[in-house]
């Protein structure tokens, strides 16, 4: 039987699910509270347990989505043999690559992230999801092996999540007059460079 904890977790998963398919459907603006709880099968008042308005729900949902697809990446990339010999730019390109690969895959995903993949460091920075909070640590962490500042690593963890979200999806999107051939090469060089420590 599941306890308490489990229920409210549960719910919040099927408001978040629920909220996902119709602002990927009906898009976010068509989208009103009493449609995701209807969809949900909970009360409206639950809604307001887990989330302050529709925008925060948008927020976690976009938070959610972009940390999964991160995680998942790194999830790889430790399973490889030669990860702990793996540079600081190789573990940042082979995570580009994996989350590019998934963006390619995933269209609808684009759509609903506008771009902003980096939107989820709102909601990961605000030590709300301690699960997100320790993928973030993680990653800056590496950096700050590497030599950067504590500040540098955030920055340049945020400039490349904002960096290949919002290059891939105006790529995937197809609002810019560029193929993906033309750019990653280019997009890679640029995640390079942030991986270096220059001070």
């Amino acid at each position: 039987m599941a306890t308490a904890a489990e229920n409210k977790l549960a719910k919040k998963k099927r408001l978040l699910d629920s909220a996902y398919k119709l602002f990927i459907n009906k898009s976010f603006s068509s989208t009103a509270i009493d449609d995701v709880v209807r969809a949900a099968g909970v009360a409206k008042g639950t809604f307001y347990l887990y989330f302050k308005d529709k925008y925060d729900l948008f927020d976690q949902i976009v938070a959610d989505k972009s940390a999964g697809v991160i995680g998942k990446a790194i999830e790889e990339i430790e399973k490889r043999e030669d990860f702990p010999s793996l540079s600081l730019s190789d573990k940042a390109l082979l995570i580009t690559d994996h989350v590019t690969d998934f963006l390619m895959k995933n269209k609808e995903i684009c759509a609903l992230l506008n771009k902003n993949l980096s939107r989820c460091f709102k909601y990961i920075t605000s030590d709300e999801n301690k699960e997100y909070t320790a993928m973030l640590d993680k990653i800056t962490n590496a950096f700050i092996s590497a030599g950067f500042s504590e500040d540098r690593a955030m920055a340049s963890v945020y400039l490349i999540t904002e960096t290949v979200g919002s290059v891939c999806c105006d790529i995937i999107l197809e609002t810019v007059p560029f193929s993906f051939d033309t750019v990653y090469p280019g997009l890679r060089s640029v995640i390079k460079n942030l991986t270096e420590v220059t001070d």
